[in-house]
């Protein structure tokens, strides 16, 4: 299972190559078999980015996040627990938006 960060599940939307090549490959291999996730939080990010004008969604963000599941993400539902242990991590950064 590969479960990525908000900026990774864009590059990976817009085909940027800011996400290497290996990386990408390995990505789309565990996609086609249903083993890519995103937290929803990352979802959450996306959306106040777009309504910040940092970036620019494809689609409105519901449809986005729709559309993206659709084609086999796999959405992460955040809870109290997640939270929790997403505080103990080392090194967070200051994200998310």
């Amino acid at each position: 299972m590969i479960v990525l960060d908000t900026h990774t599940l864009l590059w990976m939307d817009r085909d940027d190559p800011a996400l290497g090549a290996v990386a990408r490959c390995l990505i789309e291999d565990a996609w086609r078999a249903g083993q890519v996730a995103v937290s929803a939080i990352s979802f959450w990010e996306a959306a106040m980015l777009a309504q910040r004008g940092r970036i620019v969604l494809p689609l409105p963000a519901a449809e986005w996040r729709s559309e993206l599941l659709q084609a086999g993400l796999r959405g992460v539902p955040l809870d109290g627990r997640i939270g929790i242990l997403a505080s103990q991590l080392a090194d967070l950064h200051r994200g998310p938006a």
